[in-house]
């Protein structure tokens, strides 16, 4: 199935705007979160380009199929940073379209509504510690009405964004329904992040990365397979070439395809997928 005219030419507009103004400035990327916590100073100026080209929230539903935008995301996912870009990075996007589906009307002003604008960042905390959290059924922490407020109770880690800067809430979930079957006790909640109780413990790593968005493991990374920090890539040749010789680190050690690796191969039972979510929604 071939995307639609208007599809086509949002991936065209989306792909010149990256080989154009994000790529190029993928090495001052890298040497800024190397060093600083908080976002490129030219970041900003980048995102109201892309909403000036008309290139903002194109995730929405009402803008693109899941089919339609299976290949602009794949676009966005060259580099660690481009898909907040177009505030199309996760958790947001996820966040995003929960609270369109569930969230009220006085949620919806105070943490879509800036969501979509791009003022502030969320995180999702599902993961815990103490439980086989890979299935959601064993998430342990609690979920307590008290008049009008909930009591949340509970230990979250691996929780995406919440080490951003600029996070503005968690989306929290536990078991509001002690008594209810194993599929039918959870729910999710909105927690500030300045809320008592609230506390970040610390930042942990993963897959080699630490916290939020830092770059000391892709530089490290890259030097695994022989790419010196300079080398960062800025620009087609340069990813072609780092993806090289990644291919050969990777025949030549053995090891998984951890890092680096951002192939989307747009096969036919993928194809498949994505209609069926544009189809069936999220009973899919």
């Amino acid at each position: 199935m071939k995307a639609s005219e208007g599809a086509s030419k949002l991936r065209a507009a989306v792909e010149a705007f990256f080989d154009g103004e994000i790529l190029p400035r993928h090495r001052e990327w890298v040497a800024h979160v190397a060093c600083h916590p908080g976002a490129p100073p030219f970041l900003g100026p980048l995102r109201a380009r892309a909403r000036e080209l008309g290139l903002w929230n194109l995730w929405q539903p009402d803008r693109l199929s899941n089919r339609d935008y299976a290949p602009i995301a794949e676009i966005m996912g060259r580099l660690p940073w481009a898909s907040e870009v177009f505030n199309g990075q996760a958790p947001d996007v996820p966040n995003m379209i929960m609270l369109q589906h569930a969230a009220t009307a006085a949620q919806k002003q105070r943490w879509l509504e800036p969501l979509l604008d791009g003022r502030i960042r969320s995180a999702f905390g599902m993961t815990e510690p103490d439980v086989a959290s890979a299935d959601a059924t064993n998430i342990a922490t609690s979920l307590r009405r008290d008049g009008g407020e909930w009591v949340v109770n509970g230990r979250k880690w691996y929780i995406t964004g919440g080490a951003h800067p600029d996070c503005a809430f968690v989306i929290v979930m536990g078991v509001s329904r002690p008594e209810g079957s194993r599929t039918g006790r959870h729910s999710c909640v909105i927690v500030p992040m300045d809320a008592p109780g609230v506390k970040v413990v610390r930042e942990l790593r993963f897959l080699g990365w630490d916290g939020f968005v830092t770059s000391k493991d892709v530089v490290a990374c890259l030097r695994e397979i022989g790419v010196d920090i300079a080398e960062a890539p800025t620009s087609k040749k340069d990813l072609a070439k780092i993806q090289a010789q990644f291919n050969a680190w990777h025949e030549e050690t053995g090891l998984p395809y951890i890092h680096l690796s951002r192939i989307c191969a747009m096969s036919a039972g993928e194809n498949y997928s994505a209609d069926k979510l544009d189809d069936l929604g999220s009973g899919a």
